[in-house]
């Protein structure tokens, strides 16, 4: 990438941080959260993760961001608000990536199982696998807001409107001991 590059780059970083930081200023939120244990695997649409980056900022949290040319942009909003990134993706060719989190110690981590380029709302084996061979649980996040306006994307990613009433809520916590009933179920708490 060239200096043109990463300063065009630079400038749109900064450009939506401050935006978003508007809009989520003027949320109203209801945040429902669970007992749990320190280390968890957050697990969310892509679709939702607008309002949850705000109001999990201030925990020990890794992202899983994409590896894709188009990630970059959301590991730099997400690294500059306090967030450890990984790139890689859910599926079997994030092993580097999922090396890199077990690094990270103590830290729990957040992925996408529909991430980062769909189906929309379909669960891949990754986050399950990750969950088992970490033993640790993982926490479906659902997310409603009210007004919102949804994008013509693949995913069609939610963006609440200024002063719009969200609800997140973590929907319990999954312990995989079978894959597929996880799956199963992780796709019932997630929602649609």
């Amino acid at each position: 990438m060239g200096k043109w590059e990463k300063f065009k780059l630079w400038i749109l970083t900064s450009t939506i941080h401050w935006m978003l930081r508007f809009i989520w200023y003027s949320l109203r939120i209801k945040w429902y959260r669970i007992s749990k244990p320190n280390r968890v695997i957050y697990a969310i649409w892509h679709a939702n993760i607008l309002p949850a980056v705000y109001v999990y900022r201030s925990e020990k949290i890794a992202i899983l961001v994409s590896p894709h040319r188009d990630g970059e942009l959301a590991n730099r909003i997400l690294q500059s608000m306090g967030y450890h990134t990984v790139r890689g993706a859910t599926d079997d060719q994030a092993v580097p990536a999922l090396l890199r989190i077990l690094k990270l110690n103590n830290i729990s981590i957040a992925i996408t199982p529909d991430g980062p380029r769909g189906p929309r709302h379909v669960v891949k084996s990754g986050v399950v696998k990750l969950a088992k061979w970490l033993k640790i649980p993982i926490v479906p996040i659902s997310v409603e807001c009210r007004p919102c306006y949804r994008l013509s994307s693949w995913d069609r990613f939610l963006l609440p409107i200024p002063f719009a009433r969200c609800i997140i809520k973590e929907e319990g916590l999954i312990h995989v001991k079978d894959e597929t009933h996880a799956l199963r179920e992780l796709t019932d708490k997630l929602g649609t």
